[in-house]
């Protein structure tokens, strides 16, 4: 199909001037693009997460926000969305919080939602209940889910202690540790040594690209490549247009700066 590309201006998706968004994903399917993205909201004692959608035939025009997800367990972060079994999947957070802190707890862990045609969704069902099972670190805690069919497994990235692990499966169902002695991208890897989060992994070719966010001031988006998933190289930050003059919708009080993804965040 043909996009007017000079009629898409920043900010793309503003759909609510009290909305806050953030970690968009994006489908196509049907001449129709579907993105979603969570939405954050300040509560009287906490904060709450939600995942949202809204559709379009030109990436210009948009449908109204509409929730897919609404929970105590404060589902968010949708990650990237494959095919398993005939049915769309997604991979979503859940980002648990209690009165008075800013952050998901350590119950917080990977869920996911499907959908026959990525309109109806189902409710969100755990990923690894347990939480992070693995040597390098302490947390069972486990975030920003991100799914690779490769090799004829399922494969799902995540967050946890500024770093990121890796789990695996061959039916969907029981997964395990990939890499349980060391994170598959850790501080080590970046170029200034810095907490990641938010990985984003795409096929070129016979290669797989990782994007990532890089927890520096005023953060950065980082690029790596690898052949199996587990080993990284070519590390390094785009060079991304400075937008400090845009001025998005925050709720009161939410920290301007990469508070967010410090350490265990």
């Amino acid at each position: 199909m043909d996009i007017a590309f000079d009629r898409i201006t920043n900010p793309i998706l503003e759909p609510h001037p009290h909305l806050a968004v953030r970690d968009p994903v994006i489908a196509y399917d049907a001449g129709v693009f579907h993105i979603y993205f969570s939405v954050v909201e300040r509560g009287e004692e906490r904060f709450r997460w939600f995942v949202y959608t809204m559709r379009s035939s030109d990436l210009v025009d948009w449908s109204e926000p509409a929730p897919l997800a609404d929970s105590p367990l404060n589902f968010s972060s949708p990650g990237d969305i494959i095919r398993v079994d005939g049915k769309w999947v997604m991979p979503v957070q859940s980002y648990v919080t209690v009165a008075g802190e800013r952050y998901g707890t350590e119950d917080s862990r990977l869920h996911y939602m499907t959908s026959p045609d990525l309109d109806v969704w189902s409710d969100p069902v755990p990923l690894n209940p347990g939480g992070a099972n693995v040597n390098w670190t302490d947390s069972k805690r486990q975030i920003d889910p991100c799914f690779v069919q490769h090799d004829g497994r399922y494969w799902c990235f995540y967050k946890t202690s500024g770093c990121l692990g890796l789990l695996v499966s061959d039916d969907f169902r029981t997964w395990q540790e990939a890499s349980p002695d060391r994170p598959v991208f850790a501080q080590s890897d970046t170029p200034d040594n810095v907490t990641v989060e938010n990985p984003s992994v795409v096929r070129d070719g016979g290669e797989f690209v990782l994007f990532f966010t890089a927890c520096r001031p005023n953060r950065s988006v980082g690029v790596a490549r690898s052949r199996d998933l587990l080993n990284w190289r070519d590390v390094h930050y785009l060079d991304i247009a400075d937008l400090r003059g845009f001025q998005m919708a925050l709720p009161p009080a939410w920290p301007p700066t990469c508070a967010m993804c410090a350490g265990n965040t």
